[in-house]
Order: structure tokens, then C-alpha cells, then sequence
């Protein structure tokens, strides 16, 4: 079933939050005004927030990519835009793992 733009915002909303809080990242100030929405700061951290929580595994990336890839377009987040806060993520997850491994 498709899910709602706020549906799916609050799913990510309480995803990223859950994986910030186990992650031991205070929780971020942040709204979610449903298709209100005007400000791409505000988008661009909604975004941000739910592809924290769909790459911080290899598991959640297989499950939650279309996911990812349906918030972009609801939240009509250029891809280069997109591409480049992924692979941010990405690279400081990655860097987290080495730390820790070491």
C-alpha cells in the first residue's frame, strides 16, 4: 500500500530518531509540518534524518533504499543533492566503523 507523505515522514521521523538514540546522538530540533512544508532546509533535514536511519546498515540499505528514493521525490529533493548527502553519511558511518574496529 502507498503510504502518505506524512505517513511516511512520521515513519521516518521515529526511525531516525530511535537510531540517533542508540547511537547516543541527542535528538535533532525538528518539525514536520506535512505538505506545508516550504523551507529546503526543513526538507533537506528530513531527508537527511531518514537516510541516517536506512544507511546505518547493511540490512536497513536493502530494505529501506525504495523508501529513501520515494521521501527524495515526496520531498522533491534534487538527486545530485541526494547523492551527495548519501555518500556524506555513508563516508562518516564508514569512518565510525574503522574507528571502532581499531
Amino acid at each position: 500500500a502507498t503510504k502518505t507523505p506524512e505517513e511516511l515522514a512520521a515513519a521516518a521521523k521515529e526511525a531516525a530518531d530511535k537510531e540517533l538514540s542508540e547511537l547516543g546522538i541527542p535528538d535533532l530540533d525538528f518539525s514536520y509540518v506535512g505538505q506545508g512544508i516550504s523551507s529546503d532546509t526543513v526538507k533537506t533535514e528530513l531527508y537527511k534524518r531518514y537516510a541516517v536511519y536506512c544507511l546505518s546498515s547493511e540490512q536497513r540499505v536493502m530494505e529501506n533504499m525504495g523508501s529513501l528514493l520515494t521521501i527524495q521525490k515526496v520531498l522533491n529533493i534534487d538527486p545530485e543533492v541526494a547523492s551527495n548527502m548519501n555518500r556524506e553519511i555513508a563516508q562518516g558511518m564508514f569512518q565510525v566503523a574503522v574507528s571502532s574496529a581499531l
